[in-house]
C-alpha cells in the first residue's frame, strides 16, 4: 500500500492510519463504527453491487449471459453502489454536523498551527493504541485518568496556566516579566506576617523587579494589604520592618500603597493575592494556612485581566500612601 496517505481495508470496512489522522480525519469520523444511529446495513448495498458486477463479469466470459445484458446490469449497479455511497456519506455528515459543527474542520484549523498540530496527532496516536486493548480493568483506569486530564486540558483551553510548585510559576512569572508585552505590572500582595519576601524566591523576585524597573524595562505599582500583625488598630504607623520596606520601594521608584485587612471587612472578596501584567494576563496566588503559596494560576484572557482591573481600582480608593498616614494619622 505504499503511500501514508492511502486508506487501508480490514474486514470490509475503511479505516484509516494513526499517522493519516489529520488528512482522513473526516472519513474515520463517518465511519459506521463510530456513528450512533447509522445502521450498519447501510453500508453492505455497495459491496452487494460489486458482488453482483463481479458475477455477470464471470457470467459474460464463460458465455452464460450475453454481453449486452451484462454491460447493462453492470452500469445500473454500478451507478446504484454509488448513489448508495453518496447518500449514506451526505446523511452521516448531516448527523455528524448535530452532534459536532466543526468536528470536521478540526484537523485543517489545528493544522495551521505546526507544533499543537504535531501534539494533535500525538494524542490520537496514543488514543489510538489504547482503543486497541480491551481488557477492562485497564480501560475503566485509563478512563479515569483521561477524565483528569480532559480538567487540566480544560483549563488551559480557557487560558489558565496552574503551578502546584514555588520554583516552576517563578519561571513563568519571570518570563512575563521579562517580555516585550508587559511594561506596567500592578501587584497586591496580601502580607499576613513579615516574612513575606524573606525566603530566597522572594528575595530574587524583588531583586528582578529592581533589576526590571531600575533600567526603566517595566513599571510597578503596588497595593499591599496589612494584617493587624503588620499593622496594629492601636498604632498610627505600620510595623518598622514595613515601613523600612516602603522607603525601600520608594528609592526604586515604586508606588506603594497601604490598606489594613480589617478595613476590608465588607470586602471580603477584595482580600487576594494578585498580580496584573499589562493587558496580557493576570496571576493569583493560594496560600496554605501557614501562608506558604500552595497554587498559582497565571489567566490569559480578558475577562480575568478585566476583572482584575476593576478589583484594583476598588482596593486603590481603600489605599493610603505613607505619606498620608503621617501627616493624617487614621
Amino acid at each position: 500500500m505504499g503511500s501514508e496517505s492511502s486508506i487501508l481495508l480490514a474486514g470490509g470496512h475503511p479505516t484509516v492510519r494513526a499517522d493519516d489522522f489529520g488528512c482522513h480525519f473526516a472519513w474515520n469520523a463517518l465511519s459506521h463504527r463510530n456513528m450512533a444511529g447509522i445502521n450498519n446495513p447501510s453500508w453492505k448495498l455497495p459491496q452487494i453491487a460489486v458482488c453482483v458486477v463481479l458475477l455477470l463479469l464471470a457470467a459474460a466470459l464463460f458465455g452464460s449471459v450475453r454481453l449486452e445484458i451484462a454491460e447493462t446490469g453492470i452500469t445500473w449497479l454500478l451507478l446504484l453502489g454509488s448513489f448508495s455511497s453518496t447518500c449514506y456519506l451526505l446523511y452521516a455528515m448531516r448527523h455528524l454536523t448535530v452532534i459536532e459543527p466543526d468536528l470536521i474542520n478540526l484537523p485543517l484549523e489545528l493544522a495551521r498551527d505546526g507544533p499543537t498540530y504535531a501534539k494533535f496527532l500525538d494524542y490520537a496516536r496514543e488514543l489510538n493504541r489504547i482503543r486497541n486493548i480491551p481488557d477492562p480493568i485497564f480501560r475503566t483506569n485509563v478512563n479515569q485518568r483521561l477524565s483528569e486530564i480532559d480538567s487540566e486540558l480544560t483549563e488551559l483551553g480557557n487560558g489558565t496556566l496552574v503551578f502546584q510548585n514555588t520554583e516552576s510559576w517563578r519561571i513563568a512569572y519571570e518570563q512575563l516579566l521579562r517580555s516585550k508585552v508587559v511594561y506596567l505590572y500592578r501587584s497586591v500582595a496580601w502580607m499576613r506576617y513579615g516574612g513575606y519576601w524573606h525566603d530566597e524566591p522572594g528575595q530574587k523576585s524583588l531583586q528582578l523587579i529592581y533589576e526590571l524597573v531600575d533600567s526603566q524595562q517595566l513599571s510597578m505599582e503596588r497595593i499591599v494589604i496589612l494584617s493587624e500583625l503588620l499593622w496594629p488598630t492601636n498604632e498610627q504607623t505600620p510595623t518598622a520592618y514595613i515601613v523600612d520596606w516602603i522607603h525601600d520601594q520608594r528609592h526604586h521608584r515604586i508606588p506603594t500603597r497601604l490598606i489594613r485587612e480589617s478595613s476590608l471587612e465588607n470586602d471580603q472578596d477584595l482580600l487576594i493575592d494578585f498580580g496584573i501584567y499589562g493587558s496580557h494576563a493576570m496571576g493569583r496566588q493560594y496560600f496554605d494556612e501557614n501562608s506558604r503559596t500552595r497554587r498559582f494560576e497565571l489567566r490569559f484572557n480578558f475577562n480575568s485581566v478585566a476583572e482584575s482591573e476593576r478589583h484594583w481600582d476598588r482596593l486603590f480608593s481603600y489605599s493610603v500612601s505613607l505619606e498620608q498616614i503621617l501627616q493624617h494619622p487614621p
